[in-house]
């Protein structure tokens, strides 16, 4: 009857345990980072955005708790490849829990106010922050190192009016 009792005690500490673990996933962190030299046409090519990535990349992963299993760098992608990414960045996140979840997107070249280019193509702001938005995750972060860079520009720092942040 001991013995049995004993069994039983450790067979329900054991499961006990087992779902105590599964319900306390570790978190995660998820890293998109994409750069892309070319821009629209007219654009000149950029020196900077891939080793932009690979900084941002590199910091993420020594202090910012991204396992670089969980990175995923694109080079001069096309629309489609920047989508399969989310996808992957999506599948990753579901099996956890969103409250286990960081994503950080980051963009490194060419872009403006409404759209980041990637050579020939474009995406719009809107529709990127959507491919942010669906990655489940408790915190997103979205950052676009995007520039204009035309032949006819000159070179240095304008200004714009200011903005009120709220909160």
């Amino acid at each position: 009857m001991k013995l049995r009792l004993g069994v039983a005690v450790a067979v329900v500490a054991g499961v006990s345990l087992a779902t105590t673990a599964a319900a306390r996933a570790d978190p995660i962190r998820i890293l998109v980072a994409a750069s892309h030299a070319r821009g629209a046409p007219g654009e000149l090519p950029l020196l900077h955005a891939a080793a932009d990535v690979e900084h941002v990349e590199g910091v993420l992963t020594t202090l910012g708790g991204v396992r670089p299993t969980d990175v995923i760098t694109l080079v001069d992608p096309t629309v489609a490849a920047l989508n399969a990414a989310f996808e992957r960045a999506g599948a990753l996140a579901a099996a956890h829990r969103p409250e286990d979840v960081t994503f950080f997107f980051y963009f490194s070249g060419h872009g403006d106010r409404d759209r980041i280019h990637l050579g020939a193509e474009a995406v719009a702001m809107a529709d990127l922050t959507a491919r942010v938005r669906s990655v489940p995750a408790a915190l997103r972060m979205l950052v676009t190192d995007a520039c204009r860079n035309y032949p006819t520009r000159s070179k240095g720092v304008t200004t714009e009016p200011g903005f009120a942040i709220d909160g």
